[in-house]
C-alpha cells in the first residue's frame, strides 16, 4: 500500500495538535496542582493542621502550639500563674494542632492532633474566662479541618467540605433561615465548602467554585452586600475568591489574581479608605486596597497585609505601637511598618503582634499584661525579639 506526502502531511498535522492538546492539559493539570498546593499551605498557614505559623495574638494574651503539640499562654493572668516557666508562660493542653478563640468568648476550642474538636466548659458569667484551669473536655466532632470562634458560637469545616456551626445563632449566621439567642446544638450549615470565616455574628463560606457567601449580622457593611436587615440565609458576596479571613467586624479578602480588598467597620481607620472614622457607622462595601498580595490580618482595631515581595502594610490603631512604630497614633491609610516578612500572628482585637522576619520571631505592641515579655514594659513601639517558651 502506498502512502502519499499529503497523508503524512495530514497524518503529520494531527500529531502536531494531539501534542499541543497534551501540553495544555498536562500544563492547566500543572497549574491547577500549584493552585491546589497553594490554598492548602494557606489553609495550614492561618489555621489547619501543620501550622508552621504557631502563634496566636488574641486579647491580652499570646498561646503558643510547640511542634510537639503542647499549647502555651501568657498574658492575662497566664504570666502570674503558678507553674509558670522562666519565660513566662504555662503549659495548658496537649496534643494540640490549632486553638480558636475570640474576644470576650466564653470557652476555648482545641482542634487536636487526631482532627477532633474539643472545648472548655462555660464559666459561671461573674467570672472572666481566663482558661488558666480550663480544660478542653467536651468533645465537639471528629474530621475536622479547621475551626473558627465568633462571640457565642463556633463554626467547624469538616474535611468532607461540610461546615457545621453549635452555639448562638442570635443574627441568623447560620444560614438558617432563622435566629435564636438559645444554645443550638452541633448542626450542618453548608456543604461543598473549602475555607471558613467568622466575626461576631457572621459567619463567611469560602466554597469550591471559589465564590464567597456571608450570613449573619448586617452591620458596618460586613456581609460584603447592602440588606434591609440581619441576613438569615447565605448571600452571596463576589466571585474568584482565594482567601477570606474576619475578625470582629473586620473582613478581608484576597482574590485569585492576588488583589485584596476590604470592608466592614473603619471605626479605628481600619478600612484605609483615609476617611476619618468619625463616620464609622456608615457601611463600607469591598473596596479593592492593594495587589500582589500574599495574605490578610484583619484584627479589630488595626488591619494588616503581607505582599508577596515580604512588605508588611497596616491601617488603623497604633496607639500601643502595634504597627512597630512610636508614631503615628493612628493611620487612616495603608503604610509600610516591615519588610522581609514570612508571616504573622492575626486574631482577636489584640494590640500586640509577633512577625516571622529574616527567619525570627520579632514582636511589638502592648505588653501591659506581660503579653510579650515578662518585663516592666508597658509597650513596645519598635520589632524586638520574641522569645518562644
Amino acid at each position: 500500500m502506498k502512502i502519499g506526502r499529503k497523508s503524512i502531511s495530514n497524518f503529520g498535522g494531527i500529531l502536531w495538535l494531539v501534542l499541543i492538546s497534551l501540553s495544555t492539559i498536562a500544563f492547566q493539570s500543572c497549574k491547577k496542582d500549584k493552585d491546589d498546593i497553594e490554598d492548602e499551605d494557606l489553609d495550614q498557614v492561618w489555621g489547619g493542621s501543620e501550622r508552621p505559623f504557631p502563634i496566636y495574638t488574641i486579647d491580652d494574651a499570646t498561646y503558643i502550639v510547640k511542634e510537639d503539640g503542647t499549647l502555651w499562654a501568657r498574658g492575662r493572668i497566664f504570666s502570674t500563674s503558678p507553674g509558670v516557666n522562666e519565660a513566662g508562660y504555662i503549659q495548658l493542653e496537649s496534643n494540640v494542632k490549632k486553638i480558636a478563640n475570640a474576644h470576650n468568648a466564653e470557652r476555648l476550642y482545641v482542634l487536636r492532633k487526631d482532627n477532633s474538636v474539643w472545648r472548655s466548659p462555660v464559666l459561671p458569667s461573674d467570672e472572666k474566662p481566663e482558661f488558666v484551669n480550663q480544660k478542653a473536655t467536651e468533645k465537639v466532632a471528629d474530621n475536622v479541618k479547621d475551626v473558627v470562634e465568633g462571640q457565642y458560637f463556633a463554626a467547624l469545616l469538616k474535611y468532607d467540605g461540610t461546615v457545621w456551626a453549635l452555639g448562638k445563632n442570635s443574627n441568623g449566621q447560620f444560614g438558617l433561615g432563622t435566629a435564636s439567642d438559645q444554645e443550638l446544638p452541633l448542626t450542618q450549615i453548608a456543604s461543598g465548602v473549602k475555607q471558613i470565616a467568622v466575626g461576631f455574628n457572621t459567619i463567611y463560606l469560602l466554597k469550591n467554585d471559589n465564590s464567597l457567601w456571608s450570613a449573619g449580622d448586617d452591620n458596618y457593611g460586613k456581609l460584603g452586600y447592602p440588606t434591609d436587615g440581619d441576613q438569615r440565609t447565605f448571600g452571596k458576596v463576589m466571585e474568584d475568591v482565594r482567601i477570606v479571613r474576619a475578625n470582629g467586624n473586620n473582613v478581608m479578602v484576597i482574590k485569585k489574581d492576588r488583589s485584596a480588598w476590604s470592608f466592614g467597620t473603619n471605626a479605628n481607620g481600619t478600612q484605609g479608605i483615609g476617611v476619618s472614622p468619625s463616620g464609622s457607622i456608615e457601611p463600607i462595601y469591598p473596596h479593592r486596597i492593594a495587589d500582589q498580595v500574599k495574605e490578610v490580618f484583619p484584627m479589630g482595631y488595626t488591619c494588616f497585609f503581607l505582599k508577596e515581595n515580604g512588605t508588611l502594610w497596616a491601617s488603623g490603631t497604633n496607639n500601643y505601637g502595634q504597627m512597630g512604630m512610636a508614631t503615628p497614633d493612628r493611620s487612616l491609610i495603608f503604610i509600610q511598618i516591615a519588610e522581609n516578612v514570612t508571616y504573622m500572628s492575626a486574631h482577636n482585637y489584640n494590640r500586640h503582634i509577633v512577625i516571622l522576619q529574616n527567619d525570627k520571631y520579632m514582636m511589638t505592641g502592648r505588653n501591659a499584661f506581660k503579653e510579650i515579655q515578662q518585663s516592666a514594659i508597658q509597650k513596645f513601639t519598635t520589632f524586638t525579639e520574641f522569645e518562644m517558651p
